[in-house]
């Protein structure tokens, strides 16, 4: 399957909200920490031949005056 972009989230609860804001999104969850992170994203690669890949996430911290996409 090929796809235009891949957007990476290290949780599911990070990317949550962006599903629902872009269920057409091609999303993947690719784990915690670097070795984990560099593996996941490796894979998914792979599966999907995005043109670009975009890493998302809240980077170990949630302020909720932060809106989705900011």
């Amino acid at each position: 399957m090929s796809c235009k972009t891949l957007f990476l989230f290290p949780t599911e609860a990070e990317a949550a909200s962006f599903r629902c804001l872009r269920p057409d999104a091609t999303v993947a969850i690719i784990g915690v920490g670097m070795a984990e992170a560099a593996a996941g994203t490796v894979t998914h690669i792979l599966e999907h031949h995005p043109e670009r890949v975009v890493l998302c996430g809240i980077a170990g911290a949630c302020d909720e005056r932060v809106g989705v996409g900011q």
